[in-house]
């Protein structure tokens, strides 16, 4: 049975905490500058309840001998995961040019893992990275916000812990709308206390009109939230999901902005999510993948 829990939700934003070291994943450093929020989550319990698809993206820590929580990210395919560029982008900091280049970027995935299948019952499996795939960049301050990883080995799958999640080819996410959202962000149960989760957490989240995220939305995005339910830090590159089995992935966890608001006698938390469409991005992701993943219409 599934029990509600208040967790903590961090949105990862690299640009203005990271330490900017190029080639270099000191997530510490990154984790140490969050600014920690608390909204309402639920922990997953019920196998029923289960997302096998859920992964996430980690990198090595300072001694070399274990890999921290970047991102979270989605199996799309066989070897290929689908997480948001910033992800990848974040860890060079103001120094994002040298994103590009053949040898950093080489260095780069060295230091980087995707692990999939974590559960309740226990930590999932590692997957080196063979490549990454972005869309191209006119500029350095704005940018699609979703990147395609294609792993090295073939993942194989079981019934609980592993899975494909399908992408919808023909949704529109449209206000009012209510979806599913998940990620490995930060949880605390107190509000004081934060530990991060060895499994991902889950809630629903409804789609808002664009003017509720206007400061920050951008094109082929839309905007999600609201008092208590939203996403944050490490649930980054996480997906956005039908609420009906089988699970079709709309959106990609993308940023947002966090007000502490006071309605009444009551404290509350006003999140503004963006969300990048993965509708738009299909040919992309179609290509890349050279055919071994594909959108399929979806008929609600």
């Amino acid at each position: 049975m599934v029990r509600a829990l208040p967790l903590v939700l961090l949105f990862l934003s690299f640009n203005n905490c990271h330490s900017g070291i190029i080639g270099g994943l000191f997530v510490e450093d990154i984790a140490n500058k969050l600014v920690q929020q608390v909204l309402p989550r639920k922990l997953v319990l019920d196998p029923e309840l289960a997302l096998p698809f859920m992964a996430c993206l980690r990198g090595k820590n300072r001694e070399g001998n274990s890999y921290h929580m970047l991102c979270s990210a989605t199996i799309i395919g066989k070897r290929h995961i689908l997480t948001a560029a910033h992800c990848y982008y974040g860890l060079f900091g103001r120094h994002q040019r040298e994103a590009s280049k053949s040898r950093i970027k080489r260095e780069t995935l060295e230091k980087l893992r995707i692990r999939v299948g974590d559960t309740m019952a226990g930590p999932g499996e590692f997957f080196e990275i063979d490549k990454i795939f972005l869309r191209p960049r006119s500029n350095y301050t704005n940018y699609d916000d979703i990147m395609v990883v294609q792993l090295k080995e073939s993942i194989t799958f079981d019934n609980l812990t592993k899975g494909i999640v399908k992408l919808a080819r023909n949704v529109e996410p449209k206000p009012g709308m209510e979806y599913d959202v998940a990620g490995f962000g930060n949880h605390t149960n107190d509000g004081k206390n934060f530990d991060s989760p060895d499994t991902y957490t889950f809630n629903s989240i409804k789609v808002r009109e664009d003017a509720f995220c206007k400061k920050f939305l951008r094109k082929r995005e839309y905007c999600a939230g609201g008092e208590d339910q939203g996403t944050m830090g490490g649930d980054s590159g996480g997906p956005m999901y039908s609420r009906v089995k089988p699970r079709y992935q709309v959106g990609i966890i993308a940023r947002g902005a966090t007000e502490h608001k006071t309605l009444g006698d009551k404290a509350v938390l006003l999140d503004h999510g963006a969300y990048t469409k993965v509708a738009p991005y299909c040919d992309f992701i179609e290509k890349v993948t050279k055919g071994e993943v594909k959108c399929e219409n979806v008929d609600w």
